[in-house]
C-alpha cells in the first residue's frame, strides 16, 4: 500500500501548531527548565503514556493534543540539555 505523502503546507501547519502550543505552555508553566537528564526522561515518558491511552480511545483530537505535549516536552528537555545547567 502506497503511503500518503506531507507536503510543504502540512509541515509550516505542524510547526505552527507546535510553536503555539509551546508559547502556551509557557505561560501556563513558566520559562524554568528541566532539573536532570531523568526528569526529561519522566516527563517523555508520562507523554508517551498519555498518547497511548488516547490512541487507545481512538480519539484524534486527544492524539493531537497529546503528541503536541510530547513534541514539547522534547522541545524543553533539548533547551535544558543544551543550557548546560542540568544537575545530573
Amino acid at each position: 500500500m502506497k503511503r500518503a505523502q506531507a507536503n510543504e503546507v502540512m509541515v509550516v501547519d505542524a510547526f505552527s501548531l507546535i510553536k503555539n502550543h509551546l508559547g502556551s505552555k509557557r505561560i501556563d508553566k513558566g520559562d524554568h527548565l528541566f532539573a536532570s537528564t531523568h526528569e526529561i526522561l519522566g516527563v517523555i515518558e508520562e507523554e508517551r503514556d498519555e498518547l497511548k491511552g488516547a490512541i487507545h480511545k481512538n480519539d484524534d483530537y486527544e492524539i493531537q493534543c497529546e503528541l503536541l505535549d510530547l513534541i514539547t516536552a522534547s522541545i524543553w528537555g533539548l533547551i535544558s540539555l543544551r543550557s548546560k545547567t542540568l544537575d545530573w
